[in-house]
């Protein structure tokens, strides 16, 4: 996990010293993340983060929509002992930086995972498809939930990393995209401020539909 949120924040690099990453270094980097990915990082992700969140009711939809994503990585037992809320706490804030720094520092990833769930949908309606992006989603939905003041991170700033992501993965998007689109942004519109944001950003995309 620790390693997770370094290589993002490392990433950061980019953003300022892109000029003295030779072409080579720029695709081993981005090589490591998606064979990551392939390995199942996101799978483990999203049952590390749904599984450390204790919850006495959980929303039956998102609770079908993660069992559908996480295919590799098994749950708890039913016996597990709850986590601390500090515990809790940690990890959701490391997932929060993780979000930031990979939506700000990784777009190309970004872009090269929806390409390939169209593609693999264009291919064969039948075979299973790769869903790393939905999985993203979730884990963005996990993270922020029942947090509003960092989920005001995605409102304050209309031109941020945050906010062109989300307009970017509304728009022509699969019905699993979709699905895994409103999880998170239920999550990070949980308060009157955040809700009424996340009411005109719907208003605004409605415009470009």
């Amino acid at each position: 996990m620790h390693a997770w949120c370094w290589c993002k924040q490392m990433s950061a690099l980019a953003s300022w010293a892109s000029r003295l990453l030779t072409q080579a270094e720029d695709k081993q980097k981005t090589k490591d993340f998606t064979d990551s990915l392939k390995d199942g990082a996101f799978d483990f992700l999203v049952a590390l983060v749904a599984d450390v969140k204790s919850q006495d009711w959980q929303d039956p939809a998102r609770t079908g929509m993660r069992q559908w994503l996480q295919r590799k990585t098994p749950g708890l037992s039913p016996d597990w002992t709850q986590f601390s809320d500090f515990f809790q706490t940690c990890l959701v804030q490391h997932l929060e930086v993780f979000v930031d720094a990979f939506i700000s520092n990784l777009p190309d990833v970004l872009r090269w995972l929806r390409a390939e769930e169209d593609e693999q949908r264009q291919l064969s309606q039948t075979h299973e498809h790769d869903l790393d992006l939905e999985r993203f989603l979730i884990i963005i939905a996990y993270t922020y939930e029942n947090r509003p003041e960092a989920a005001m991170s995605f409102w304050t700033d209309p031109d941020s990393n945050l906010a062109g992501f989300m307009h970017w993965a509304s728009r022509r998007a699969s019905t699993p995209l979709v699905t895994a689109f409103c999880e998170m942004l239920q999550a990070i519109a949980e308060n009157a401020t955040c809700a009424n944001a996340a009411h005109e950003f719907l208003l605004d995309e409605g415009h470009h539909a």
